[in-house]
């Protein structure tokens, strides 16, 4: 029988160079119009990072945009059993940006599947990120109490309580863990987190 996947060298030979990165420490950045934002990430296990945006996302999907970097942690020799990472990078967390954050990381969510044919991988589990400078969704700074109420029944429509428990909706059903990492404030967010 032949085999007709790609092993992980393959994979990357056919990929736009400028599109990822891998390794097991790299920047992942992301250049708003008031600064940009950067967050080196380090790990034991190696990693794959795609940065995919309108511009170059799939438009098949029905969520069109997508969460900046989609990061494959690989978790053994073989490159077939994997940890899925989906990392937003933002200055200033709030009610609208938390809101398109979620559908965001649906948007990578469903676009890791096109890495997931091109690997060939089984994903043991899936992780958002959302790295920022400025939280206004915390319990203590939000100045309107309505949005920590719980919503019932649509998804579209959640409250932001989300944003301060450790897992996120994503599709009714799924619960996914959701961290949140804080970055030093100024014009460039900086900041590090290990996988």
């Amino acid at each position: 029988m032949i085999n007709y996947d790609f092993n992980y060298n393959e994979v990357l030979n056919i990929l736009q160079e400028d599109k990822y990165k891998n390794g097991n420490n790299f920047v992942l950045d992301e250049q708003e119009d008031n600064g940009k934002i950067e967050l080196n990430i380090n790990s034991n296990n190696n990693l794959f990072a795609i940065s995919l945006s309108h511009k170059n996302s799939i438009s098949v999907f029905k969520h069109k945009k997508v969460a900046d970097w989609i990061v494959l942690e690989f978790l053994d020799d073989s490159f077939k059993n994997i940890n899925l990472h989906l990392f937003e990078l933002k200055k200033t967390i709030n009610y609208s940006s938390w809101q398109k954050i979620k559908e965001q990381f649906k948007g990578a969510y469903e676009h890791s599947f096109l890495l997931k044919g091109l690997f060939n991988y089984k994903i043991n589990s899936v992780i958002c990120y959302s790295a920022f400078i400025y939280d206004k969704l915390k319990l203590q700074n939000t100045t309107n109490p309505t949005l920590l109420k719980k919503s019932l029944g649509n998804d579209k429509k959640s409250s932001s309580i989300d944003w301060n428990n450790k897992t996120i909706r994503l599709y009714n059903n799924k619960h996914i863990q959701h961290i949140k990492i804080s970055l030093k404030p100024g014009t460039t967010g900086k900041g590090s987190y290990e996988i």
